[in-house]
């Protein structure tokens, strides 16, 4: 039997350059896909 992703979710209110946008992209990379179910949420659009 095939067991169920663990599903995983991250919110942040704009999608930037700084620190903890930098923490959110290098968890996504190197988290595991076959186990979790991530997805992620921003409230406004993406700044430079």
């Amino acid at each position: 039997m095939k067991s169920k992703k663990i599903k995983l979710i991250m919110f942040e209110e704009q999608f930037g350059l700084g620190g903890i946008e930098t923490f959110i992209t290098n968890v996504l990379s190197c988290i595991n896909r076959e186990k979790f179910d991530v997805r992620l949420v921003t409230i406004n659009k993406a700044t430079d």
